[in-house]
């Protein structure tokens, strides 16, 4: 549970680590700490994990910090998705990265032309090739997802793998490629995965398993519930700012203050 007290201390940092090339490691800390990494693990006491509970969540945590909440959406994504298809033994394992060992995840599926290709080299090693864009917490992740064409004389597809990325070489980050106007402490860069060599386990899923519906396009609703906190605490200092101002009573301002509260209510009410 995101409680209020973390909330305050995540939306005062906030403007502190509102900048290029920043990340909110600071932040990470505390929602490890909170236990809020493996806030979204389905456990005896949590099960099945109520969607309500985590929109909730996402939504609080966006209306803190939004570069916190990117982040943190991709990270509950790659848990989603570890349940959805992982192994038993793969589940046990990542699950537990997060539990006892603080692990970060996320998910990173956008790339160029110069995308992923996961070459299988047989003996149940594969080889990557290429780059993804758009890498939220890129050199902050401990266990990022991506994705890549897999080449293989057995399967082929849209494949998922989990990169542990102590047991690999450095990946090459590209932060010239990232031009935020907004959530610039996202850390959203390019990474080049060329030459990054995987074994079978590290794996998830069936070729093309992650474009699974109705989770691929309803997982839209996490992020968007991450940008529905955004605007709510928008909203908020909105209303600080009229009333610094003494213009509540202005027709303008009250017009456009209740555009902004019906559209929040109806973002709520999805």
């Amino acid at each position: 549970m995101l409680t209020d007290q973390l909330h305050q201390k995540i939306s005062e940092n906030a403007g502190l680590v509102d900048a290029e090339g920043a990340f909110p490691e600071q932040e990470f800390a505390w929602i490890a700490e909170a236990g809020l990494l493996a806030e979204t693990i389905a456990g005896p006491e949590n099960y099945p994990v109520k969607t309500a509970s985590v929109l909730q969540l996402l939504k609080k945590m966006g209306s803190a910090n939004l570069a916190v909440g990117r982040v943190y959406e991709g990270h509950v994504n790659a848990l989603q998705l570890i349940d959805l298809y992982g192994n038993e033994l793969q589940k046990k394992h990542w699950f537990e990265e997060v539990k006892t060992g603080k692990k970060l995840f996320s998910v990173w599926n956008t790339q160029a032309n110069d995308g992923i290709k996961i070459h299988d080299l047989g003996d149940g090693f594969y080889r990557l090739e290429g780059s993804k864009t758009f890498c939220s917490g890129s050199g902050w992740i401990d266990r990022p997802l991506i994705t890549g064409e897999l080449i293989s004389p057995d399967k082929k597809g849209w494949q998922m793998c989990i990169i542990p990325t102590e047991n690999v070489k450095p990946v090459a980050i590209d932060s010239s490629f990232w031009k935020p106007f907004g959530m610039r402490a996202s850390a959203s860069f390019k990474m080049d995965f060329t030459g990054i060599e995987l074994q079978e386990k590290d794996l998830l899923g069936k070729p093309d398993q992650y474009y699974g519906q109705p989770y691929f396009s309803g997982g839209a609703i996490r992020f968007a519930a991450v940008q529905l906190g955004g605007a709510e605490a928008i909203f908020s200092e909105t209303q600080k700012f009229l009333r610094m101002l003494g213009r509540t009573d202005d027709a303008f301002q009250r017009a456009r203050i209740a555009e902004m509260a019906y559209l929040i209510e109806s973002g709520n009410l999805w």
